[in-house]
């Protein structure tokens, strides 16, 4: 199956317009990208595969189920700056198997 990284890059647009219309949003932020396995997910793959690429992740697991999260710090809150990263890691995690779930922020 074909990823659609322009409905992608669209999506984010819209999203980062509605959290700057409803938050007064910091001009940059840890950047936290969420990636769910689909069937044949390689979980140490991606890991290497990030590191290779200059990224560090960490698989998550709780009560709503497991995931693979990478954060990016001291990104500027831009649709560029957002997508920059986005794009990249989205790259990795379709080759390994993780499909992408969003994206948020944290400040500190």
């Amino acid at each position: 199956m074909e990823h659609d990284f322009e409905e992608q890059r669209r999506t984010t647009e819209a999203v980062l317009e509605d959290l700057a219309d409803r938050h007064d949003l910091p001009a940059r932020a840890t950047l936290d990208l969420q990636f769910l396995p689909v069937a044949g997910a390689d979980w140490a793959g991606v890991v290497a595969a990030l590191a290779d690429a200059g990224y560090a992740g960490q698989a998550v697991a709780d009560e709503e189920g497991d995931w693979f999260e990478v954060a990016v710090a001291d990104v500027p809150l831009t649709l560029d700056g957002i997508w920059k990263h986005e794009r990249a890691t989205t790259e990795v995690a379709l080759s390994c198997g993780f499909r992408p779930d969003g994206w948020g922020f944290f400040v500190g």
